[in-house]
């Protein structure tokens, strides 16, 4: 990351500056912010897993070797997989995200640890690629302004979009959203693509949500794809 890149991505000077670029009522411009490479394999071989232990010790971990079964490649008398982590640079010299010496490649992987008044509330992550910004981004949503439950949050209905060199793609929304929703923005102007009802090209949740003042943890985990909370 180039010196002060997050600093300035997490500040609320950002934030606003965004927020005041949505137009409710209309599609927004798109610039390119660098190259989006397409994968060839779009099945992704990522997992998540939360855990509370009973000292209050904390985890939140997103593991991967990216593609499935990542290089194919076992290290002789090791019996693990080797990533292909490094697949995700991009090809285009002029891109932040390009090969380079001293250089990892961006990644989507989001494990959180959320605080309140300093005290841990909400422990949440997800496979999904590209999507795990935008699905954890709506579970927090769905938490904090639509007061729901963690299992409510994580199975409520998700869509995803993105641009690919200026261009916009197409919006991506599970077929569980009102019909009104997908009429509306056609007559916005967007292009949309439904999807299954629970879908898992919108990552697989897992989350641990903490009720300070209940002294109550309650896991959830997503339907769309294996994965179950379990208490001890």
């Amino acid at each position: 990351i180039y010196k002060g890149t997050c600093e300035e991505l997490i500040s609320k000077k950002y934030a606003k500056q965004i927020v005041f670029q949505i137009m409710p009522d209309s599609l927004l411009d798109f610039y390119p912010f660098g190259r989006f490479d397409e994968k060839k394999n779009d099945q992704g071989n990522t997992t998540h897993v939360c855990v509370i232990d009973k000292k209050g010790n904390i985890v939140s971990l997103t593991q991967s070797i990216n593609h499935f079964f990542g290089t194919g490649i076992v290290p002789e008398n090791t019996g693990f997989l080797l990533n292909n982590i490094m697949y995700d640079f991009s090809r285009d010299l002029s891109s932040p995200n390009a090969l380079g010496p001293y250089r990892r490649p961006l990644s989507s992987m989001s494990p959180l640890i959320m605080f309140k008044k300093e005290k841990p509330f909400l422990i949440l992550g997800s496979p999904g690629g590209t999507r795990i910004f935008s699905s954890l981004t709506q579970i927090i949503i769905n938490i904090i302004d639509f007061d729901m439950s963690l299992d409510e949050a994580i199975e409520a209905p998700r869509f995803f979009t993105y641009s690919s060199q200026g261009k916009p793609r197409s919006i991506s929304l599970e077929s569980r959203f009102p019909e009104k929703t997908y009429e509306t923005l056609k007559n916005m102007g967007h292009s949309i693509r439904i999807r299954e009802a629970f879908d898992k090209y919108f990552g697989g949740a897992q989350g641990i949500l903490i009720l300070q003042d209940k002294k109550v943890i309650l896991g959830g985990a997503d339907s769309r794809r294996d994965g179950y909370g379990a208490g001890y």
